[in-house]
């Protein structure tokens, strides 16, 4: 059985650090462990935390002098294999749900840019085939009521309307182009090695998304 042992110091006096580090509070005698079995040791603070998390597994070890100061060691036991391994599979299973779920809220925020846009979709559509023809026939004749409108609502020459309007159709294309290539990006965030880069991959998507949907 392989085993962790984490430790503590105090520069205190050997005899108030053993009164401050009772060993009933631990449930195994450690004259029971085999320490050339040990696996490595770490120096902590405040071992707690994983005593706490490993409470069945955990037994208390022997006082020792190191760097100048006492050092009540832990040992941690090893977990059984199918514990470990049930243990990773829980695990995998949880970052693919995290994963999952920061995908589909990618493709939910895109779809909201896309949904405002087709909201009026037929009048882009119609108004840009009017300022398509105007601007073909060299701004002449009637430019129709998808120009003529929009000059008047906006306070603007005709020209000056069919140009903007064309613009604007370009700029929504072009934004449609670069969020679709944005939402296959989202493949980075399955890739990613764990749940802190999948988010960090998450929140750059999410950002470009909404800069290109407040833009357009």
């Amino acid at each position: 059985m392989k085993l962790i042992n984490l430790t503590t110091k105090a520069t205190c006096s050997l005899a108030e650090f053993i009164t401050a580090h009772a060993p009933t509070i631990f449930p195994t005698d450690a004259a029971l462990i085999d320490f050339s079995e040990w696996d490595h040791a770490v120096l902590v603070d405040d071992p707690q935390p994983a005593i706490n998390d490993l409470r069945e597994n955990v037994v208390l070890g022997e006082i020792i002098e190191r760097d100048g100061c006492w050092c009540q060691t832990y040992q941690v036991a090893a977990l059984p294999a199918e514990a470990v391994a049930a243990n990773l599979v829980a695990e995998q299973d949880r970052i693919a749900e995290v994963k999952r779920q920061l995908v589909s809220q990618i493709d939910d925020a895109i779809a909201a840019i896309y949904a405002r846009w087709q909201r009026f979709e037929s009048e882009y559509v119609l108004r840009e085939a009017a300022a398509r023809a105007y601007v073909d026939g060299g701004y002449h004749g009637d430019p129709g009521v998808w120009v003529t409108a929009y000059a008047t609502g906006a306070g603007i020459a005709l020209d000056v309307a069919a140009d903007r309007i064309l613009q604007q159709a370009d700029t929504r294309r072009d934004a449609l182009e670069q969020l679709a290539a944005l939402r296959m990006s989202k493949y980075s965030i399955e890739a990613a090695v764990d749940v802190a880069a999948a988010a960090a991959a998450h929140d750059l998507i999410a950002q470009r998304a909404a800069e290109i949907g407040a833009a357009a």
